[in-house]
């Protein structure tokens, strides 16, 4: 029985014509929970919602391990929109001091712990991020006087402030909160537990008005201070009353009360507040004692002024008898709250999800941690992931202050596999483990290979498919994407001034599609295929300053996106590169002024979860070269050459944005090196550089010894069949433009170059695999000095697809004519449907195939009576080379609807 059907003809006798999509804001904020570019929305096209949180691997330890009578305690962790940033407590030899340290992404430390202060100290660290830098607070005594200090850390890691004493003599006071207001930190603390004192400062250690208080005017105590702010600057306090409760107030930006302080919490004791702003209203968590002996954890939200309950206290925690110290985070689409419980003596990191109305979803999730005495958490949205710093035991002869890493593993794309199960796209249905392995370019069982299955990759040989000379264009960049029988070529559109950047879909033939929405000034485009949509960046010259933009269409060409900032002008980019993981998109190229590496990771709906990151050193200067590619196995793979050395560099970064290794050094330094590329393999990478060429480990680690290869050429360019690596490549005199094959393990199959083609001053060559051979395309200069761009295929599965079936209508029988699929052995199904059902469906051909027409033929024309119900859809499928499936000459090898069509009770077996 035939099961996917890959080479063959597919032939309807109409077009599916999908709904329009609306074009998405123009600029996209950074994934973080935050209305980060204060537009009153939350993480547009970020994931928002962790509907399956887990705790694979091992905590990342932040302090140094092992140290005798070291205590890490007082801990705070923030997100800034590419590394998290802690600071912490350090007792050691009876001396406090307060540490700060970054880790990546993925929560690997970097660089070595930063003492921000050495001294007695009375209450906890806390750190805060502005989107230039970490202000700092903490409490220390000062002959018996707490003093509220400040402190202020720049991006580069580096203390520019501070510290400073912001509260003033006779109002110090302990356990101080910090928040950035959108000008200046906002800092709260209490006062010898009576009152909250509130007082402003710069980045730059300016002290903002006068110091505020909040109940100074009542009779009420103070315990624990909590703070955050709303997009329009109304600052919001949740603090305990040490006289038992809770309390709530919002004042502006002077410190002027917004409405009267609302009492949360009054009958029972309770502390520990955590607030966080959710867009609309506030979300607020907290512990107490109203089942006593228990002490649980409690969600509510409150309005704006007048402040008041939205509903009815919530329970987060369950059973536990020791729940305390809650820490509440909002993702943009739901809260999130962890703290350490359990009835010991072994107690967890306790996590549990709040939807935006306040009611619970899913279960209560339990993290391992370790012996619980006063053990604090402080939780973190990254935009894609929560994460947990927390301390050990305060009497512990030694406390690790530690990062618990949480993976969401939602299921994207509805296949019943996560990524963490397995699934290599999360974006695609058709693709996960124990699916079909067709020949379309992709990993459709998720099993690290491409095209596995039979598929003949063997490029060695191959002709060269010369399929069509598009419009002139004003510079040489292009870029080219495929998704099985369908490529996407961006190109210049306009030869004059104003260069419009377009995108074809063929091919051929051809549909051209502009890529911006106005005639905008732009170049250097690069595109890949990332789960359902085309994807391309490029740069943006329309202002004084170059930016980074990205346009995303569908497989027909429709836009899902047009023309969106992801770099806003004034920081030079240029050359951007695009992988595309399973997961994510990540974008490589030079910014800044001296050029450094940088890069930005995307979702596919082009949410930002790692904004402008660097790769190499701020300052180091612009590589000679760079490149990145997909790591088969999850993530990306980069390779550069350093500008002063010349040294060549590996680094691997995973999907949620940080160094899974390196930067590992593949060649030392040397003079005149200005070409690299790397592409990823089933079982590693192969990277190459002016003349050698290197494989690498799946660790990232270089395997064996580099191999000397002459004469690779210019503009290097490597494609990963699943079997062979194809290099383009121009040649350094003449510009003519040739492709060579290497083995995995960097081995030379072709002994010399290929031509392309005979056209000369040929510019940079870009291709995309697409399951049966290369998509290729270049510019090149014609006599005059006009330039057009060439796509052509390298055909190494050594035959032309089928194409579209022609009818001719009679009386009482319809004729229907395709071409032959060449090769020895095909045979042809050709099943009809009910075309209502398959439209209504939105594309079920299980439901949708009624009549098996033929079945295994090996002719190429039939008779269909022409009575069959109507409206009807008709389609070929043939078996060849092997290989099972359909094609149809416009939307490619559908790896769903060759699934679907096999599943149907009528479809010929």
């Amino acid at each position: 029985m035939l099961t996917a059907r890959a080479v063959s003809a597919l032939m309807f006798v109409f077009a599916l014509i999908g709904p329009a999509v609306p074009e998405a804001l123009a600029d996209r904020e950074l994934c973080d929970g935050r209305d980060t570019d204060l537009d009153g929305t939350f993480d547009e096209g970020c994931p928002a919602v962790c509907a399956d949180p887990r705790g694979p691997g091992a905590e990342q330890v932040l302090t140094p391990p092992n140290v005798a009578g070291v205590v890490g305690r007082d801990r705070s962790l923030v997100w800034d929109g590419s590394r998290l940033a802690a600071v912490w407590v350090q007792d050691a030899l009876n001396e406090d001091t307060v540490f700060f340290r970054r880790a990546d992404a993925s929560g690997r430390a970097q660089g070595s712990p930063l003492p921000i202060f050495v001294g007695p100290l009375e209450a906890d660290p806390v750190v805060a991020w502005s989107g230039n830098g970490y202000g700092i607070v903490w409490s220390d005594e000062d002959f018996g006087l707490p003093r509220v200090l400040f402190a202020h850390v720049s991006t580069a890691g580096v203390v520019t402030v501070g510290p400073i004493q912001i509260s003033k003599l006779g109002d110090e006071g302990t356990r101080p909160a910090i928040a950035w207001d959108g000008e200046a930190f906002t800092v709260a603390w209490s006062w010898y537990n009576q009152r909250v004192h509130m007082r402003r400062v710069t980045p730059f250690g300016v002290l903002l008005g006068t110091e505020g208080c909040l109940n100074c005017m009542q009779s009420t105590g103070t315990g624990e201070v909590s703070i955050a702010v709303s997009q329009t600057g109304t600052i919001g306090y949740a603090y305990g009353d040490n006289r038992g409760g809770i309390a709530f107030a919002q004042t502006d930006k002077n410190f002027v009360p917004q409405g009267p302080i609302f009492p949360v919490v009054t009958t029972v004791a309770a502390d520990f507040p955590s607030l966080v702003w959710d867009g609309s209203a506030w979300g607020l968590s907290w512990s107490d004692r109203r089942a006593n002996p228990e002490e649980a954890v409690w969600f509510n939200r409150l309005s704006t002024v007048p402040a008041k309950l939205l509903a009815l206290d919530v329970k987060l925690s369950g059973s536990e008898s020791k729940n305390s110290q809650s820490s509440l985070v909002w993702t943009g689409a739901e809260f999130m709250a962890a703290w350490i419980g359990g009835n010991g003596p072994q107690y967890s990191v306790l996590l549990r999800r709040v939807d935006a109305s306040g009611t619970l979803l899913g279960t209560l999730r339990s993290f391992p941690a370790s012996n619980y005495s006063r053990c604090h958490t402080t939780l973190v949205w990254t935009g894609s992931r929560p994460v947990v710093l927390r301390d050990d035991d305060l009497f512990a002869a030694n406390s690790p202050i530690s990062l618990r890493m949480i993976a969401c593993c939602s299921d994207r794309d509805g296949d019943g596999v996560s990524w963490c199960d397995g699934d290599s796209d999360d974006s695609d249905a058709t693709i996960k483990p124990g699916a079909p392995e067709v020949c379309d370019g992709l990993d459709n069982d998720s099993d690290g290979s491409l095209d596995e299955s039979g598929c003949d990759r063997s490029c060695v040989g191959a002709t060269l498919v010369d399929e069509e000379t598009l419009a002139a264009a004003g510079s040489a960049e292009v870029a080219v994407a495929a998704r099985g029988a369908t490529s996407f070529v961006a190109r210049d559109n306009e030869p004059a001034a104003g260069v419009q950047l377009a995108l074809d879909r063929g091919g051929p033939p051809w549909s051209l599609s502009p890529l911006e929405s106005d005639l905008a000034i732009s170049d250097q485009p690069a595109s890949t295929w990332a789960g359902d949509r085309s994807v391309t960046v490029y740069r943006d010259l329309r202002s004084t300053q170059p930016q980074l933009r990205v346009s995303t269409r569908d497989i027909n060409n429709a836009a899902l996106t047009l023309d969106e900032t992801l770099l806003a002008p004034g920081d030079a980019v240029a050359a951007p590169t695009i992988a595309w993981s399973g997961r994510r998109a990540l974008v490589l190229f030079r910014a800044g002024t001296s050029s450094e590496l940088r890069y930005t990771l995307l979702t596919p709906e082009l949410g930002k979860l790692i904004d402008d990151a660097r790769l190499t050193q701020d300052g180091a200067g612009a590589p000679n070269a760079f490149a990145v590619s997909r790591d088969p196995r999850g993530g990306f793979a980069a390779a550069w050459i350093e500008p002063a050395t010349g040294r060549v560099l590996f680094a691997r970064i995973d999907n949620e944005g940080g160094l899974a290794s390196g930067p590992t050094e593949l060649a030392s330094a040397a003079a005149g090196r200005s070409e690299v590329a790397v592409t990823g393999t089933s079982s590693g990478f192969v990277v190459m550089w002016n003349d050698t060429v290197r494989a690498i480990d799946i660790a990232g680690n270089p395997s064996g010894a580099p191999a000397a290869v002459s004469a690779l050429g210019n503009n290097l360019s490597l494609l990963w069949s699943g079997a062979e690596v194809t290099l383009l490549s121009r040649s350094a005199a003449g510009g003519t433009a040739s492709r060579r094959q290497f083995g995995e393990a960097g081995e030379l199959l072709s002994s010399s170059r290929v031509p392309l083609g005979v056209d000369l001053s040929v510019g940079p060559l870009r291709g995309a695999w697409d399951g049966f051979g290369a998509r290729v395309a270049w510019t090149y200069a014609q006599p005059g000095g006009s330039r057009f761009v060439k796509t052509a295929r390298i055909d190494c599965q050594q035959s032309k697809p089928a194409t579209v079936a022609t009818l001719q209508r009679g009386a009482n029988k319809n004729q229907w004519t395709w071409s032959s699929v060449e090769g020895a052995g095909v045979t042809y199904d050709f099943i009809s449907g009910n075309l209502a059902t398959l439209r209504a469906t939105n594309g079920n051909f299980t439901a949708a195939v009624d009549t098996c027409e033929v079945n295994d033929t090996v002719a190429t024309q039939i008779d269909v009576p022409s009575n069959r119900p109507a409206p009807r859809f008709f389609l070929v499928r043939a078996r060849a080379f092997a290989q099972d499936g359909s094609y149809d000459g416009e939307a490619g090898q559908v790896t769903s609807r060759d699934a679907s069509i096999a599943a149907s009770a009528s479809a010929c077996p």
